[in-house]
């Protein structure tokens, strides 16, 4: 116990709150204060424990200070002298110190927390697809200053991990990603992440190893001792599980950590249905440019086969050599009607286009000599493909050498 004929208390080290104290500074001195409440207020559990972190130490530190309340309100009644009571009070002082330090230590890295969060999905808006997405996040939850994070997915009550990233060494993500997702877990009662998706609140647990309800085969990859994990929601629904663990300036994580990767969900969660809309928005474009490139096609026939007729003769449209062009009708009738190959249920058209493809033309020159567009050259290469049963143009220049073989043969 401190000196009583005195009443002094040792100074405590950075007590004076400078701004720029750091964390450990401040755990530090909170650390010395509880040690001293301890020993002054005579309360043992007051004693700090070896490691302390900023959630634990406010939680102490607010204990003492009640502590330090009674106490000097028992002193006061049994009139034990103005020493002991100017002791508490110097205790109460010192206790009002250290948690002034620790709120403006946890207000300073909520502040950088926020920073880091905003710079990391600003990064990824820049994505153009939701796999893209899936890809970088685990990284960008690495630059929130953890050392390993990894990105799952929920499907069909299924636990299926999808990509990782470790600072440290790139072996171990392919091996988390392994170990969760070789033998996807079904979401129940044996895992506390269910309880996560159940009532969407990010989780924080300390000591994963001796939890009943972790991830065993992720717990024995990692070697984590502890981890904070957050849903991602989108549209409503709950589609996939962050988490990490390893902070890299203290080792572990904390409630902090923990609210942090749950603001960067939130905000991933936007960005992913803002990505859906704009994958959608894209399938609809390429969808509408096809159509629209089928009805250009139909147009450009119907000019070429008719409007030479419409022109009196010697004009310039007569004096520009053209090819023989089909009318529409016929264009869009099969070339080989009696053919059971393929190239059967090929039009006029798209054997013509075919027979350039053949040649080794590409799409501009194939336009070029059939007075069409771009356009509607690629259209009709879509379509010969799907008859044909090609995944390309090679396979496709194949297959008609090979069905026009198989017709001379014949």
């Amino acid at each position: 116990m401190a000196n009583e004929d005195n009443g002094a208390i040792p100074p405590l080290p950075g007590a004076q709150g400078r701004a720029d104290d750091s964390e450990h500074q401040a755990l530090t001195v909170a650390h010395t204060v509880l040690s001293l409440a301890s020993q002054v207020l005579q309360e043992p559990l007051l004693a700090a424990p070896e490691t302390l972190d900023p959630a634990v130490a406010q939680e102490r530190m607010a204990a003492a200070e009640r502590a330090a309340v009674t106490k000097l309100g028992q002193l006061r009644r049994e009139e034990r002298g103005m020493v002991a009571i100017h002791q508490v009070e110097v205790m109460q002082m010192q206790i009002g110190i250290a948690r002034a330090l620790l709120r403006e230590t946890a207000r300073r890295r909520q502040t950088a927390t926020l920073h880091r969060v905003q710079q990391s999905l600003r990064r990824l808006r820049g994505a153009n697809t939701v796999a893209e997405l899936v890809k970088r996040a685990p990284e960008e939850i690495s630059r929130l200053g953890f050392n390993r994070a990894l990105f799952s997915r929920v499907q069909h009550a299924q636990w299926i991990a999808v990509s990782g990233y470790s600072r440290t060494d790139a072996n171990l993500a392919d091996a988390m990603v392994e170990a969760g997702s070789s033998a996807p877990r079904q979401l129940t009662r044996a895992l506390v992440e269910t309880d996560m998706i159940r009532h969407r609140t990010p989780l924080l647990i300390r000591d994963a190893p001796k939890h009943p309800r972790t991830h065993p085969e992720l717990i024995e990859v990692t070697g984590t001792h502890a981890y904070v994990a957050a849903p991602l929601v989108s549209r409503g629904n709950v589609v996939g599980l962050l988490h990490a663990d390893e902070n890299e300036e203290t080792g572990t994580v904390d409630l902090v950590d923990r609210e942090m990767l749950n603001l960067f969900s939130e905000g991933l969660g936007s960005i992913v249905e803002r990505t859906v809309f704009y994958e959608q928005l894209s399938s609809l474009k390429q969808q509408l440019t096809d159509h629209a490139s089928t009805v250009h096609d139909l147009i450009d026939e119907f000019v070429q086969s008719d409007l030479g007729s419409l022109l009196p003769a010697g004009s310039a449209a007569h004096a520009v050599p053209r090819p023989p062009v089909l009318t529409p009708s016929r264009n869009a009738l099969p070339y080989y009607p009696d053919d059971t190959t393929p190239l059967g249920t090929l039009t006029r058209r798209e054997m013509e286009v075919l027979r350039h493809l053949a040649n080794g033309e590409a799409n501009a020159e194939i336009a070029a000599q059939l007075f069409v567009s771009d356009g509607t050259v690629k259209s009709h290469v879509k379509h010969l493909l799907r008859k044909l049963g090609a995944t390309n143009r090679a396979e496709a220049v194949s297959r008609y050498h090979y069905f026009m073989q198989q017709r001379r043969e014949a």
